[in-house]
């Protein structure tokens, strides 16, 4: 009897060391199948919106602009119907296929009503924000843009109206459209000798002779012209104009820059008059003028 009873205890000791060590295997592998599962069935990260897009929304909620709580996904203000854009007054004249026209509608927004949207929620930079913004205002003002839009035109030469369907919006137009309207330069600096510009071109100041062959003169009367004399803070808005927005100013005197300009700039010490043939508009320049804005040269 007393062996019976060790053999007993014993059988019993051995049942329960192996089932403690099953229950450790098992609970070990059951550990090791979550931490797996996790891994794999994890929900990816959610979409973040790219930098430009919620650029664009602050600056237009910044502005009183309601922004929409679920924008289309393929709205952006990255991409353009347009690769060139330019106005006569609030006319707008767009380039689609390298031909200009005359805008009148996009979809079934008229380009008058678009325009008005603008001045109305931007004032003074309303132009800037239809070139580079323009799928984001379109949406606020329940149009959204798709992937392809249909554009009424008119014809610059004879008025005859145009319908094109399917233009496609491109990154490449909205690139070529933000050069000429948010604008790269030439200049480093730009300063003003009575009326007359003084420009920097590679760390040197110059009195600028004439762009592309257009002589200053009639670069700076244009701006006169068309902007007019009223002051804002230290700068007059024709000079202003001219100094930050010089693409937008050749534009508009339908003499459109490329990448590079040409430039007959006259040293200050004489009468020296000295040729850069190929003077790349960079965004870095226009920065410059940007901090150094305001500044006058007493000669």
């Amino acid at each position: 009897m007393s062996a019976t009873a060790k053999l007993t205890v014993i059988a019993a000791g051995i049942a329960a060391v192996v089932l403690i060590a099953g229950t450790a295997v098992v609970t070990t592998s059951l550990m090791q199948t979550s931490q797996q599962r996790a891994v794999y069935v994890a929900p990816p990260s959610p979409p973040v919106a790219s930098t430009t897009v919620q650029q664009a929304r602050t600056d237009l909620a910044a502005a009183g602009v309601r922004v929409g709580a679920n924008p289309a996904p393929q709205n952006s203000p990255s991409r353009s119907p347009f690769s060139d854009l330019r106005w006569r007054g609030s006319v707008a004249e767009v380039k689609v296929n390298g031909v200009w026209y005359e805008l009148v509608a996009i979809n079934n927004t008229k380009a008058a009503d678009l325009v008005n949207f603008a001045k109305q929620n931007f004032g003074d930079p309303w132009q800037q924000r239809i070139a580079q913004n323009l799928p984001d205002l379109m949406e606020y003002m329940n149009s959204p843009l798709g992937d392809n839009v249909s554009l009424q035109l008119k014809k610059l030469d004879n008025g005859e109206a145009v319908a094109l369907t399917a233009v496609p919006m491109t990154a490449r137009n909205a690139v070529a459209i933000r050069r000429q309207a948010a604008g790269g330069s030439p200049f480093s600096g730009v300063r003003w000798n009575g009326i007359a510009p003084q420009v920097q071109v590679n760390g040197a100041w110059y009195d600028l002779v004439s762009l592309d062959g257009v002589p200053a003169e009639k670069i700076v009367q244009f701006a006169k012209d068309t902007y007019g004399d009223r002051e804002l803070g230290d700068q007059i808005l024709w000079q202003k104009r001219f100094s930050e927005d010089l693409g937008q100013v050749m534009s508009r005197m339908h003499h459109d820059m490329g990448e590079t300009v040409s430039l007959q700039l006259r040293r200050l010490n004489g009468t020296e008059v000295v040729n850069f043939p190929n003077v790349a508009l960079t965004e870095a320049n226009r920065d410059s003028i940007l901090a150094q804005r305001g500044a006058i040269n007493p000669r």
